[in-house]
């Protein structure tokens, strides 16, 4: 036999060879990436839950304990605050959006007279330099005491109404929507002591 013919012969073998090789790499692959994240998962969702924590405490810094308030889900938590004294000073809520370039993750601080105290943004994909702006204390300090009704948005300065992040109106007004829309949710469920929550509400996790 040729030695051309002897290599047409071992041509498909080769190839099967790769073909398993890359198969196994993959497998290897997959396999190895799974236990990372069976390990790590945990590691993460705690690391998320002490941020959270901590957010909490800086949107309602009077709070010294939170307690989760009943018939929410995990994922939309409402939280009550209470002072050294065992005082109601505020409540935080969950808030999502979708700002200009995505979906804007919040927890809002409110204090016992359902004035916003402070909010801190988890989570977001905006800007650098235009909605990304929204983290910063400059644009956050706008909304300290205000209260439902009170968040109108503008491009130029007024007094009455919240002054938009150069830029970003978009990112602006959606953050201030959702925060109006919260606040009204929290007038009313407190009103009736959250004995009636509704259930896109209660299981709220995206949509605002």
């Amino acid at each position: 036999m040729s030695t051309a013919a002897h290599a047409h012969v071992e041509k498909p073998s080769t190839i099967l060879g790769i073909a398993l090789n890359l198969m196994a790499a993959g497998l290897l692959s997959g396999v190895i990436l799974a236990t990372i994240n069976h390990f790590t998962q945990p590691i993460r969702e705690r690391n998320e839950e002490l941020m959270r924590e901590q957010a909490r405490k800086d949107v309602l810094p009077t709070a010294s304990r939170f307690e989760p308030i009943a018939g929410f889900a995990a994922g939309a938590q409402w939280f009550r605050g209470f002072d050294e004294q065992g005082q109601l000073v505020g409540h935080v809520l969950p808030v999502t959006t979708r700002g200009y370039d995505g979906r804007i993750e919040m927890i809002l601080g409110v204090d016992a007279s359902f004035a916003i105290t402070d909010f801190r943004v988890i989570k977001h994909s905006e800007t650098p330099g235009l909605g990304a702006k929204a983290v910063e204390d400059n644009f956050r300090s706008r909304f300290r005491g205000r209260k439902l009704g009170e968040l109108e948005v503008s491009k130029s300065p007024d007094p009455k109404k919240i002054l938009a992040i150069t830029g970003a109106t978009i990112t602006s007004r959606a953050i201030a929507t959702a925060f109006d829309k919260r606040l009204g949710q929290l007038a009313t469920l407190a009103a009736n002591g959250f004995k009636e929550i509704p259930s896109d509400v209660a299981g709220e996790r995206k949509a605002q």
